[in-house]
Order: C-alpha cells, then sequence, then structure tokens
C-alpha cells in the first residue's frame, strides 16, 4: 500500500510545479508587454510576436518503442515472478503487461529502418 503522505506529497509536487510555470510565463508576458510599450512609445513599429514561440520539430525517435517495451516487460516479469514467490494462484494477473512489453519490442523490431548499421 501507498501511505497517504506520500500521495499527499506528490499532489502538492504537481502543484508547486505548476505554479512556478504560471509565474515564470506570466513573468515572461509582463517583460514583453513593457518592451513593447517603450518601443510604441518611442514610435517603433512593431510586428505581431506570437505568445509562445514554435519549438523545432524533431521526428520521433523510434527506439522510444523498444525502450518502452523494456520497461513493461521488466515490470511485468517481476511483478509475476515475486507474486509466484509468494506462491499466490495470481501470478498470472501482470501477463497482459508482458505481453505489451513485447509487443512494443516487436513493433520497434518489424518497423526498424534497417538501412542504417
Amino acid at each position: 500500500m501507498v501511505p497517504e503522505s506520500l500521495i499527499v506529497s506528490a499532489a502538492i509536487l504537481a502543484a508547486v510545479i505548476v505554479v512556478a510555470r504560471s509565474q515564470e510565463r506570466r513573468r515572461r508576458l509582463e517583460l514583453l508587454h513593457a518592451e513593447r510599450l517603450a518601443a510604441i512609445e518611442k514610435g517603433i513599429p512593431l510586428p505581431e510576436l506570437p505568445l509562445e514561440p514554435p519549438l523545432p520539430k524533431a521526428p520521433p525517435d523510434p527506439r522510444g518503442f523498444v525502450f518502452v517495451g523494456m520497461i513493461l516487460l521488466t515490470v511485468g516479469s517481476g511483478a509475476m515472478i515475486g507474486l509466484g514467490v509468494v506462491e499466490t494462484r495470481m501470478w498470472a494477473i501482470p501477463l497482459p503487461v508482458v505481453f505489451m512489453g513485447l509487443g512494443f519490442m516487436l513493433f520497434y523490431w518489424f518497423t526498424r529502418d534497417r538501412g542504417r548499421r
């Protein structure tokens, strides 16, 4: 069981991160607004600027599938072994996680670029 204090700590951490990002964005907007007002007062024409600069689009890394597959396979296998050691009949419950991991790894295997080696 997960202790309640861990859940509360995670929720507080998430709230702090959200507030910090919001404050940083607000500070950037205030600075941009002050710069634009100063330029307008001096008579300098300004082009319209986007609020958020566009991020460069990078192609997705196909190795992400094999990474997620290894994690799922490892977690599922570990859970199956752990439940088998405890001698319960519930060892097969994590089996779908193992199959999902195998599926991700097979997807990577069949869709990878074979020309790069």
